[in-house]
């Protein structure tokens, strides 16, 4: 039995999931695409968001995202546009290669996901995931991804 902490383990099998999928992107012709790109896609809403929005999202400093968004652009997988509400803003959406990219990794997720499922079984599988979206639940998250609350410093309170 493994002995690392809970908070480890998620994290090394996060990594091993991003690795694969940015391995099966590169076998699919994206091999411009690595892993630190994966925080842009994660934080990019169909509508498009703003660079600040993803980077409070994604947890990382507005500097940096805008970075990886820039590197994005010039090589086709984004675009920046004005924001409609506020034509002085810009707003990040993905360009038609991006959406072709992003349908290839939503592919290539169901492929790890059916691989997960192969190992531990349906019902393991689905215990996992009900046991995660419980945790995100204690720390405010909405099982929506989309309806993502800023993190809190620690979990809410357990009703007893």
């Amino acid at each position: 039995m493994n002995t690392s902490s809970t908070a480890t383990l998620l994290h090394q099998t996060f990594q091993c999931l991003i690795e694969q999928l940015v391995a099966d992107l590169h076998e699919a012709g994206y091999r411009d695409i690595r892993s630190a790109h994966s925080r842009v896609f994660e934080h990019l809403p169909a509508k498009g968001a703003r660079v600040a929005r993803m980077a409070e999202a994604a947890q990382m400093t507005q500097q940096s995202m805008k970075e990886l968004v820039e590197y994005l652009e010039l090589l086709g997988y984004v675009e920046r546009l004005p924001d409609p509400r506020d034509r002085r803003a810009k707003l990040v959406r993905l360009s038609k290669t991006g959406e072709r990219l992003s349908a290839t990794g939503r592919q290539a997720m169901r492929r790890i996901d059916a691989s997960w499922e192969a190992r531990l079984g349906k019902d393991r599988m689905r215990e996992m995931r009900s046991a995660l979206s419980e945790v995100l639940e204690l720390y405010g998250r909405r099982r929506d991804p989309k309806a993502r609350k800023p993190d809190p410093v620690r979990p809410k309170e357990v009703e007893r």
